[in-house]
């Protein structure tokens, strides 16, 4: 299973880099032939059709910058917390521990796809200015190393819990499951990078206020609606995240109250013992 969900995000992320590798090249064979079709044309001709080729190009550039806009907000800025936000609903359900994991992981590939994406437009953009200078592709960069590590914490953490709860239930020894040191690993980075992640694409937003293929009216009301969707998400996710913490402590309490109850009435002899003690005959005398 782990092979096949690494080869299936190499995979896209190979081909979203090809696909947009090869989007620009037809464009450049676009250029190409046309330019050797009107070249045995007047001069006028040759000129207007070079300067309607060379529009193209920064077309062709805006497509792949608009699917890359696209699929990383729409894993940062909603996918991945509400993935979060499923598990805190019912964190003991195995059902809201799937959904989790299923949605973490369609978030991460669609993330795969647009840092396969920037990471064309960043190479690609290096031949006109210093691009890897602006913070925007480094901390994309940044997001996908620790993205691709954060389930081996939650993995960890979830061994750990399961062996300890299944040890306390058959030899009530051994510590209670709860908190591990990987979970909380897991915990404080997956809420990192969230924040990093919708952060990040705010300053992908302010990249567009210098580009030459975007209008700064466009750039302005896409930065607007960004704020406001990614924004309102963010206080979601962290309004339910604090009241999680906020209760954690009486979850805590109830649950040992729960545990010490369970041991007593373990501990305390069934009404049909009691019957069939009651019952025994006594014991016969010694003969002499």
């Amino acid at each position: 299973m782990q092979r096949l969900l690494f080869s299936l995000v190499l995979s896209l992320f190979l081909a979203s880099v090809m696909a947009s590798a090869q989007w620009h090249g037809s464009g450049w064979e676009s250029e190409g032939n046309s330019g050797d079709a009107l070249s045995s044309s007047s001069d006028s001709q040759s000129e207007s059709s070079s300067s309607t080729s060379s529009s193209s190009t920064p077309s062709k550039r805006t497509h792949v910058m608009i699917a890359h806009a696209v699929l990383a907000t729409v894993a940062w800025a909603f996918f991945f917390p509400m993935g979060a936000i499923l598990l805190r609903l019912n964190i003991k359900s195995p059902i809201m521990l799937k959904l989790h994991i299923y949605c973490q992981t369609f978030a991460y590939l669609i993330y795969v796809a647009a840092a396969g994406m920037g990471i064309w437009m960043a190479i690609y953009d290096s031949r006109y200015y210093d691009s890897w200078a602006d913070p925007h592709p480094i901390i994309g960069l940044v997001l996908l190393g620790f993205a691709t590590i954060q389930p081996i914490s939650g993995w960890i953490h979830h061994r750990i819990y399961h062996t300890r709860a299944v040890t306390l239930a058959t030899t009530n020894r051994g510590p209670r499951p709860g908190r591990t040191m990987w979970g909380r690993a897991h915990l404080w980075l997956g809420r990192g990078l969230i924040t990093l992640g919708i952060v990040n694409g705010s300053l992908g937003l302010m990249m567009l206020e210098g580009s030459p293929s975007q209008a700064s009216s466009v750039t302005r009301n896409a930065q607007i609606g960004y704020g406001v969707a990614a924004g309102l998400m963010w206080c979601i996710y962290v309004l339910i995240t604090v009241i999680w913490e906020w209760m954690r402590p009486a979850r805590k309490r109830q649950q040992v109250y729960d545990n010490s109850e369970s041991s007593r009435e373990a501990k305390l002899p069934s009404p049909l013992s009691s019957e069939n003690s009651s019952t025994h005959e006594p014991n016969s005398p010694a003969r002499g």
